[in-house]
């Protein structure tokens, strides 16, 4: 694994798990924060998963329709791609830099979070932000094998 100081951080594009082709998809907030093949949730939900992920000052937004890939903020656009794991409640979660955009105290009190709210998910993470491993079960250390001669 390349140190931080020296690895390239990858767009949001080329990231499954986070929401900017959804929200490049969808003109408005609404339809953006459930996954794409699930009904859109009501107004009572989208409200709350808003609020736990930190996002409820978007709350008066939600018909509101803009680019929200150049609105919202890298943090807040991964703080929406939870938001989303919220309402789809899957078995299985992949986090990959899912919070890297977001200072080391949100990072963790989001995946607190998440683990409050879907005590049932296996979540796997990937991260080089020192500090949220013990909020995992199991960790393992990457290391970048030297190149073949």
């Amino acid at each position: 694994c390349a140190s931080a100081a020296s690895r390239t951080m990858p767009t949001f594009a080329t990231r499954p798990a986070t929401c900017t082709a959804s929200c490049a998809t969808w003109p408005s907030t609404r339809p953006a924060v459930p996954p794409p093949k699930k009904p859109n949730p009501d107004d009572v939900q989208l409200i709350g998963v808003l609020g736990k992920v930190g996002l409820g000052g978007f709350i008066g937004q939600l018909d509101k329709q803009v680019e929200w890939e150049r609105v919202l903020s890298g943090g807040e656009q991964q703080r929406l791609s939870l938001a989303r794991a919220l309402l789809y409640r899957p078995d299985t979660l992949y986090l990959d830099e899912a919070t890297s955009q977001l200072d080391l105290g949100s990072a963790r009190g989001l995946l607190e979070m998440l683990r409050r709210e879907l005590p049932r998910c296996t979540v796997v993470g990937v991260t080089h932000q020192e500090g949220l491993a013990r909020l995992f079960d199991r960790t393992a250390e990457l290391e970048r094998l030297a190149e073949p001669v």
